[in-house]
């Protein structure tokens, strides 16, 4: 059997078990001897057992071609540093490798077909599959299906597993676990509950990980058959964690001010377990830097759970840029099984770069204008960009970085600074639009960028004057606050700690998070949280326990976004037969969701959606309002014993219809679409029209209720945005579609106007100052990882954040 890579050719034996039974449990694991061995240095080893692993795999249609089984590396790149490995062929439909493998092994691997280039499998939506799993911790056999090849699609009956994952020893259910069954991944709710469909008929491998390792990994075999749902109900042992202090002895040439990261297969260690980058699933940002110490070295202690399979490496930048080399110029990827106790661990860090090689040092000097809070990041590109990585500080407006490669894989690179890992969107405008370009042919190189504007950052704005009418003061529970943009990025959790203290600075008391899951299909139904799009469990209670440690009041939003997919299956009515029940089972999850999370988290409040807002126009749209409000109607209750603080409706002139919801919550949030332009309440001004609003649309409709109204204001710094809408032709874009996309990238299809955004804020304070049935106002959109001067509703680092300053203080009685 020939193994397809650089590293040497391993024999080996041929195995072939056949297993009958639907689920087979794993092992347990053993206690594993350690023990330091001395060459020169004291380096932590660890003499780790090995066993055979047998992979079968199942082919729908024969093929010339040979079949690969690839080991991934999601921690370097996906597509970036696999092992390969020839199967070898049994029958015409099946393949079967033979691999020793370390006991215990959490392994990430999926298949392709060899014919020149790589055809890789793909799931049902012809996809390219990210990776498989298996956990060995014994002799074992793992049964895959394949359901397509890139350039060949297959007709199914699909079948599904439905399951829930709780704790074995107190059965309360397991929120946040990774689900990987087929190459399709998954997560499970706060019930433990979780549905992985499109899954073809036959054996599967089913593993559940605890993203942090707070659970031991399980791995049971299931059998899915044709168009049936297979039940899985699993329980999860809990994890001892332990505290392992790393000590690691640099190379010679580590620049000193260079910042070493630990990046691993670990939510602590930057992992967000989805390809965000090309490949690659770590987000250098949000894995822990090491502390240098005085003898030259590097420490860091973390709390790591025991028995766990933990690989992870040393890197000045990510996975692949920076990253640790061995003097054979491969990457160095760890494995170290987490022992039972307080344990030292002693790693030597051979190489940042290639041999024979030379480094590239880049000194960049900002704008004076920066934000003090920015961190700076450069960003590199030769097989498509990676993420971005932080420059090291020197001075005021000057940092530095020095790249070692991998220059003997790459040697034209293409480059781009930009400011809190927002690059696309808050990069160096004074630069190439496609960014900076050098060989590694020739080194060593020192690169100057001058960076003299950013972009979205380059407008140079008097400060607006202000209006001084009496300010009525509301007192300190008159909610002041703003509501974090739906744009979710993986670096949301490390940049809101600047955003905090930019809503404090205007005296804000609240802050809403949204939640947001995906709708992918209607045919069938799925619906889920998408790594990378949609902020998972732990990201949520990580940016709340931030706000909260800041003392600031915390809302949660649960909002729904559709797929392409989805949204082209809604447009053409493309649904099977049970959809509404289906998307209605989901939905009511995901409401519990919500609820469970802000009672985990002791928040003070949620806002219910009524509606999908960027499907008003659609013929379908009214069909998914009434299951909204149906199921969180019928889910009210249960809402209520789960999660006893306030509740909220979230709603728009719409929707004010006899709703029994009305009288089951605890008030309205409620965000004007004000058509200032041409509307029955227009008056002479911006302010007079919203009083009219307020008081002819949206008072009549909820006076009866006696009950809080809070005002969410939206308006986008964008010419045209006193319509109500943004218009292009004969389309008008809601402003909740607009603040979806990069209008930067668009170029000149739309003004900016950041002097409209100031008038129009400051006209909704002086009319909501005149309504005392107000009881609190949100500004939408607020951008929680970057300040920027765009078209967005967000007014962080824009003029009309004044306005905040001026009004917030003084409504809520802190400063008159």
């Amino acid at each position: 059997m020939k193994k397809q890579n650089k590293i040497s050719i391993l024999k080996l034996l041929i195995l072939l078990i056949m297993v009958s039974i639907i689920f087979t449990s794993c092992s347990q694991l053993e206690e594993i001897p350690i023990e330091t061995k001395v060459n020169g240095i004291n380096q932590y080893q660890q003499d780790l057992p090995y066993t055979e692993v047998e992979f079968i795999l199942e082919i729908p249609k024969p093929t010339q071609n040979e079949i690969v089984f690839e080991l991934v590396d999601d921690i370097t790149g996906i597509e970036l540093n696999p092992t390969r490995y020839v199967m070898t062929k049994l029958d015409e439909s099946q393949y079967k490798l033979i691999l020793p493998v370390k006991v215990p092994s959490l392994l990430k691997y999926r298949f392709y077909k060899n014919n020149g280039l790589p055809i890789y499998e793909t799931n049902s939506e012809n996809t390219i599959i990210e990776y498989r799993m298996a956990y060995i911790s014994t002799t074992s056999i793992i049964n895959n299906q394949l359901t397509n090849w890139s350039d060949e699609q297959y007709d199914y009956k699909f079948g599904r597993v439905s399951g829930q994952a709780v704790n074995s020893e107190t059965n309360s259910p397991i929120p946040n676990a990774l689900v990987v069954i087929g190459g399709v991944h998954g997560y499970t709710n706060s019930l433990g509950n979780f549905l992985l469909e499109n899954l073809t008929p036959g054996k599967h491998n089913l593993v559940i990980m605890s993203t942090d390792g707070e659970y031991q990994t399980f791995q049971q075999e299931a059998i899915v058959g044709e168009g049936l749902t297979t039940p899985a109900f699993i329980g999860m042992k809990s994890s001892k964690f332990v505290n392992i202090s790393f000590i690691i002895q640099p190379p010679e040439d580590n620049p000193p001010q260079a910042l070493i990261r630990i990046l691993g297969n670990t939510y602590q260690l930057g992992n967000v377990f989805g390809n965000i980058y090309n490949g690659t699933s770590i987000a250098p940002a949000r894995a822990p830097k090491l502390t240098a110490l005085p003898d030259g070295n590097y420490t860091i202690t973390l709390s790591l759970p025991s028995g766990f399979d933990l690989r992870y490496k040393y890197s000045l930048g990510d996975g692949f840029w920076n990253a640790e080399l061995n003097n054979e110029n491969n990457f160095v990827i760890r494995q170290l099984v987490i022992p039972d106790q307080d344990t030292i661990v002693n790693d030597v860090i051979q190489s940042w770069k290639s041999s024979d090689s030379q480094s590239v040092e880049f000194l960049v000097n900002i704008p004076e204008n920066t934000p003090d809070t920015d961190k700076i990041s450069i960003q590199f590109n030769s097989f498509g960009w990676s993420p971005p990585i932080q420059l090291w500080k020197t001075s005021d407006f000057q940092y530095s970085y020095r790249l070692f490669g991998p220059f003997h894989l790459v040697s034209d690179i293409d480059y781009r600074v930009c400011r809190n890992d927002a690059c696309g969107t808050a990069d160096d405008q004074s630069g190439p639009i496609n960014g900076y370009s050098f060989s590694s042919l020739n080194l060593p190189q020192e690169l100057n960028v001058n960076v003299t504007n950013w972009k979205g950052w380059n407008q140079e704005i008097e400060t607006p004057s202000l209006s001084a009418p009496e300010i009525i003061n509301r007192g300190s529970d008159f909610v002041t606050g703003f509501a974090f943009s739906n744009n979710y990025s993986v670096y949301t959790p490390i940049y809101v700690d600047s955003a905090y203290k930019n809503i404090l600075e205007v005296n804000a008391n609240t802050i809403i998070i949204p939640i947001k899951w995906t709708l992918q299909s209607l045919n069938p139904v799925m619906f889920s949280p998408i790594t990378g799009k949609n902020p998972l469990w732990k990201d949520l209670v990580l940016m709340i326990q931030k706000a909260k440690n800041q003392n600031l009041n915390v809302w949660l939003a649960p909002e729904i976004e559709m797929s392409p997919l989805a949204s082209k299956q809604f447009v053409q009515g493309t649904f099977i037969n049970n959809w509404e029940e289906n998307f209605g089972t989901l939905y009511s999850e995901y409401l519990i969701y919500a609820a469970d999370l802000a009672n985990y988290m002791s928040i003070q409040g949620v806002i219910y959606p009524t509606d999908i807002i960027h499907l008003q126009n659609f013929e379908n749209y009214q069909d998914f309002t009434n299951i909204l409000n149906t199921v969180l109607t019928s889910n009210i209750n249960n809402i209520r014993t789960r999660f006893s603080n306030n509740i909220f409706l979230s709603l728009d002139e719409k929707l004010f219809v006899d709703n029994p919801l009305f009288a089951a919550v605890d008030g309205f949030f409620i965000t004007p679409t004000i058509n200032f332009i041409d509307s029955d309440y227009v008056r002479e001004n911006y302010q007079s029209t919203i009083m009219a609003y307020l008081d002819e649309v949206i008072y009549p409709n909820v006076s009866q209720y006696e009950k809080p109204v809070y005002i969410g204001l939206n308006f986008p710094s964008i010419n045209g945005a006193e319509k109500g809408c943004i218009t292009d032709e004969e389309l008008c874009f809601n402003f909740d579609v607009i603040n979806q996309i990069d209008l930067l990238s668009m170029g000149d299809s739309f003004e900016i106007d950041l002097l409209l955004q100031v008038d129009l804020y400051d006209a909704a304070f002086q009319a909501i100052n005149e309504t005392p049935w107000v009881s609190g106002i949100i500004s939408k959109e607020y951008n929680p990882q970057v300040a920027l001067m765009d078209s967005s509703s967000s007014v962080r680092g824009k003029p009309a954040m004044g306005i905040f300053w001026y009004w917030f203080p003084r409504m809520s009685g802190i400063n008159n």
